[in-house]
């Protein structure tokens, strides 16, 4: 049996966020560019690279169904509620303790799958360059 957001078309439910076990795709990639933005530009959001239209672009849930109305910026404002960071103005990110370790393991869970796709031999030819580009 699937299971369904509470109000998957308007987001709202008994507290007005989307609950982290409906968390899709959106929410994932929008917590790791935020990572990258901390990381790499002191929390600072590019506009340019955030879904702003949540209408033309809604949300994606992990169940497949689409998020009418919500954006990059509600996914962060997501996160904000269930602890994972601080948000500010549109534009800056500081991440959580909390946060940290939830995006650490994100990474590292798409990390691992996209090191599964690859052949045995492949990484052992990827290993064997890498050794000898040391030497």
């Amino acid at each position: 049996m699937t299971q369904t957001a509470t109000a998957p078309t308007d987001r709202r439910n008994s507290t007005g966020f989307v609950p982290m076990e409906f968390w899709g795709r959106d929410h994932i990639s929008t917590l790791t560019y935020a990572e990258t933005r901390v990381v790499d530009y002191g929390g600072v959001l590019e506009p340019a690279h955030m879904r702003r239209d949540g209408n033309a672009y809604p949300s994606y849930l992990a169940n497949g169904e689409h998020l009418k109305g919500h954006t990059d910026y509600d996914c962060l404002r997501d996160a904000e509620h269930f602890g994972l960071l601080h948000f500010s103005s549109n534009a800056f990110v500081e991440f959580t303790d909390a946060g940290w370790q939830y995006v650490q393991k994100l990474r590292r869970d798409r990390a691992e799958r996209n090191f599964k796709g690859i052949k045995a031999d492949v990484v052992q030819s990827l290993v064997e360059t890498a050794e000898s580009n040391i030497k």
